[in-house]
């Protein structure tokens, strides 16, 4: 789409995160005096945001890579963190326009650990007792608590080692934790894992297979939307438990319903719709982002979507 190379200045640990419109931000930390620097490139190669600047005037910013973290917020802006050399945690919101929404400074500030696409944000912490307990936390993109200090695991008397965990989005509000751990008296690892939904809820995570019925979905679930963004039209995956209606409603960032189908679904399983980007009235719609709800009689889910044209 472009082949014209762009010199952006990041500095100390650079890296790049998407900005939901097919561009990305490129973030980084100058070594000295210890400042922030962010630039917004769109798709098409055009610099939005240039040599955006956030300092702390105290002690400056540090500019080792594990003292600085950068997320997509959903809405085509970043949550930045970074800390200065006194241990002060910066936390930000940022909008495309180089605008911080909101901002939170301390030494015990939660750092988010991983970020969904609605901007929501996980953290992960343990209890180094006996018992090894291991909470989680979850926050929304203006840093409002939804759920504090969710309890995720306890260590047993008969587990001796402790991998560090690992964990990733399941699509659907929540996460899925991963770690491993050794027995005292067979010395062997094994493999565990947890999720956690969107309420704060242990749900339980499948190790094996037992039967083809294992794969039926047990309720209305969105599987994903691609490709996303799109131009053209999208494809909207999806399952379904029980016969029945299913409305697909889509939403501008309004809250404006801009279109609806109603559709009979004969068979539990999976199905697909394709969405050409018009309205209800065959206009085609504006760039931007649009939410789309698949919905039954007792369930509904929504996953989030990027028109580009």
């Amino acid at each position: 789409m472009w082949d014209s190379a762009l010199y952006l200045p990041t500095k100390w640990s650079s890296t790049l995160v998407s900005d939901g419109l097919g561009g990305f931000y490129a973030v980084g930390i100058q070594n000295y005096p210890g400042k922030v620097i962010i630039y917004q490139v769109d798709r098409r190669g055009n610099i939005l945001l240039d040599n955006w600047n956030y300092e702390d005037e105290t002690t400056g910013i540090e500019p080792e890579s594990h003292r600085f973290s950068v997320y997509p917020d959903g809405y085509n802006g970043l949550l930045l963190t970074c800390i200065n050399y006194n241990d002060i945690i910066h936390l930000l919101r940022i909008d495309p326009s180089g605008n911080i929404l909101w901002e939170n400074h301390g030494a015990d500030i939660v750092i988010p650990g991983i970020v969904d696409e609605f901007g929501n944000w996980f953290d992960l912490y343990a209890k180094d007792d006996s018992t090894y307990k291991v909470y989680i936390r979850k926050y929304d993109v203006n840093g409002n608590s939804l759920w504090n200090g969710k309890l995720v695991k306890i260590r047993t008397e008969d587990w001796g080692w402790l991998s560090p965990w690992s964990h990733v989005l399941d699509q659907n509000g929540g996460l899925i934790m991963l770690w491993s751990e050794t027995r005292h008296l067979t010395q062997y690892w094994d493999i565990m894992g947890q999720q956690v939904n969107s309420d704060g809820q242990l749900g339980i995570v499948l190790n094996s297979i037992k039967s083809t019925e294992m794969y039926l979905p047990q309720k209305l679930n969105i599987i994903k939307c691609y490709p996303n963004p799109f131009n053209i039209s999208t494809t909207i995956a999806y399952s379904v438990v029980n016969a029945g209606t299913i409305n697909i409603s889509i939403f501008d960032i309004n809250g404006k319903m801009v279109y609806r189908k109603i559709l009979a679904q004969n068979q539990p399983g999976e199905y697909y719709y394709s969405w050409n980007g018009q309205n209800t009235n065959s206009n085609i719609l504006s760039s931007g982002i649009y939410f789309i709800r698949v919905s039954d009689d007792n369930n509904s889910c929504i996953v989030k979507t990027v028109l580009l044209k």
